[in-house]
C-alpha cells in the first residue's frame, strides 16, 4: 500500500515519496568503491578465474566490489518500481510490477558476451510492469516519459522493432535522481521493461528453455519464425 503520495501532476516535477514504504536510504548498500575499482573488477570476474593462492585474494576481493556495485542499485531500483505502481495507480491501469537485482552469474555472462565494463551495465537493476493490452503499455511508457523525475538516458522499442527470437517489450533506461538523503544513490542506472501479459508469457517461455547449441540458437530462431502476429 502507497502510503506517502503527492497527487499535483506537473511535468518533471512530479513528486513521489516512497520512503514509509521501501525504508530510508540510509539503511539500503552504499556504493564504497572507485569506478577504476569496477571496471577492474568487471574484467576480472568476467574471466577465467583461474584460483590459487596467488590469485584467491584477488578473486574474492573483485567479487566483493562488484556485490556492492550491484547492491548499491537496490534503492533506486525500489523506488522506480514503486514509481510504476503509482503512476499505474493514479491512472488506473491494471497490471503488476516486479523488481529484482542481476544474478552475479547472468553478469558474469553479460559481460563475457558484450564490450562493455561492469560500470556501463544498464540493468543490474531492473523494475517490469506488466499490463493487460498494448493501449495500457504506450499509456505508461508516455507517463514515465512525460512525467518521471528520473533522467531517460535511452530506450530500446522491442514492441515496434522485435528481436529476432521474437522478444516484444518496451524498454526505459534512467539514470536515478534521488532528493535529500536519496541523493546519494544518484546516476545509478535503472532499466524499466513494459510489456503486456501475452508478451511476458513469450518471453518466459523463450527464457526457461535453453536453446543455445554450440554454433548459435537455431531452435530459438525456428521458434521466433511460428511467432503468431497477435502476440504482438
Amino acid at each position: 500500500m502507497i502510503q506517502k503520495l503527492s497527487i499535483p501532476l506537473q511535468g518533471a516535477d512530479i513528486y513521489c515519496d516512497f520512503e514509509s514504504d521501501i525504508g530510508p536510504a540510509a539503511e539500503y548498500p552504499r556504493f564504497e568503491y572507485s569506478m577504476k575499482d569496477v571496471k577492474r573488477a568487471g574484467e576480472i570476474i568476467a574471466g577465467e578465474l583461474a584460483r590459487n593462492d596467488e590469485t584467491a585474494p584477488q578473486i574474492r576481493d573483485a567479487f566483493h566490489i562488484a556485490n556492492n556495485w550491484r547492491d548499491a542499485h537496490a534503492y533506486p531500483m525500489r523506488s522506480l518500481r514503486y514509481s510504476l505502481m503509482w503512476f499505474m495507480r493514479h491512472h488506473n491501469l491494471e497490471g503488476v510490477t516486479v523488481a529484482r537485482l542481476k544474478r552475479m552469474q547472468a553478469i558474469r555472462r553479460k559481460l563475457r558476451r558484450i564490450p562493455h565494463n561492469l560500470s556501463q551495465l544498464q540493468d543490474l537493476g531492473g523494475c517490469r510492469a506488466i499490463l493487460p493490452s498494448i493501449a495500457d503499455v504506450r499509456s505508461l511508457v508516455a507517463l514515465l516519459r512525460d512525467r518521471s523525475r528520473h533522467h531517460q538516458r535511452a530506450e530500446d522499442d522491442y514492441i515496434a522493432r522485435p528481436k529476432p527470437d521474437g522478444y516484444r517489450s518496451h524498454h526505459l533506461m534512467f539514470l536515478y535522481r534521488g532528493r535529500g538523503p536519496a541523493a546519494v544513490h544518484d546516476d545509478r542506472r535503472i532499466e524499466v521493461q513494459i510489456r503486456t501479459r501475452l508478451q511476458h508469457s513469450w518471453a518466459t517461455a523463450v527464457e526457461s528453455v535453453s536453446w543455445r547449441g554450440p554454433k548459435g540458437k537455431p531452435g530459438k530462431r525456428r521458434l521466433a519464425q511460428a511467432l503468431p502476429t497477435y502476440v504482438a
